[in-house]
């Protein structure tokens, strides 16, 4: 998808994208726009590793396993939900600036989020998807870019229905374990069974083991 200039005269940067939507969608079947984080990150861990529907084949427990390695049809998908549209920032995956002088002008936050609110714009205009609800879901730092986008998107006539947060990080200051800042210690030294119980209270699986039982 070509990004031009404020004045339109120029392409300044192509994106590259991914979607699966069905033909002829009803009017209100969501589209949700996915991007990872980084910075510096294509969209393919949320793509091959989460949503979409194909996933590479992992081992039992997570682990990477041998070569040959395969996709498989992916049971959590979301698509049976939603239309889903993997966006590659500027600068990951296939996307690129058009000129190296160009390229710092996309690796800021603002430009960051100017440059996907804009794709997203030209997305729904191209693809004729303005009246379907929106999501965004982003992974990690695309927390950030997601909830820089929710203002940058209505500032422009483009409201969201929703916004989902993967391994969110919105405030930094609980990334940096630094002299001083000892925020990061409360989240990691949280016992695991009680973190588990608080998120199984939210999210109940089964009636057979309540919070107070962690």
């Amino acid at each position: 998808m070509p990004i031009r200039n404020e004045e339109g005269t120029e392409v300044e940067a192509d994106i590259f994208f991914m979607a699966y939507t069905l033909d002829n969608p009803a009017p209100k079947r969501p589209l949700m726009f996915s991007f990872n984080g980084g910075p510096g990150s294509a969209s393919i861990w949320l793509h091959l590793g989460a949503i979409g529907p194909r996933r590479v084949k992992m081992l039992p427990d997570g682990g990477m396993p041998q070569p040959p390695f395969e996709l498989i049809d992916n049971e959590d998908t979301w698509l049976d939900q939603t239309d889903l549209v993997f966006i590659d920032p500027v600068g990951t995956g296939y996307s690129r600036a058009t000129k190296k002088d160009l390229a710092k002008k996309f690796f800021s936050v603002r430009g960051d989020i100017s440059s996907v609110g804009e794709f997203i714009r030209l997305y729904l205009s191209r693809y004729q998807r303005w009246n379907s609800p929106l999501f965004l879901v982003g992974e990690s730092y695309g927390t950030t870019r997601a909830a820089g986008l929710s203002g940058y998107l209505i500032d422009r006539g483009i409201a969201l229905n929703g916004v989902v947060l993967v391994s969110s990080v919105l405030n930094f200051q609980t990334l940096e374990f630094t002299r001083g800042n000892d925020l990061p210690y409360c989240f990691i030294c949280q016992p695991t069974r009680r973190r588990r119980g608080i998120t199984r209270n939210y999210h109940p699986i089964s009636n057979s083991r309540t919070l107070p039982a962690f």
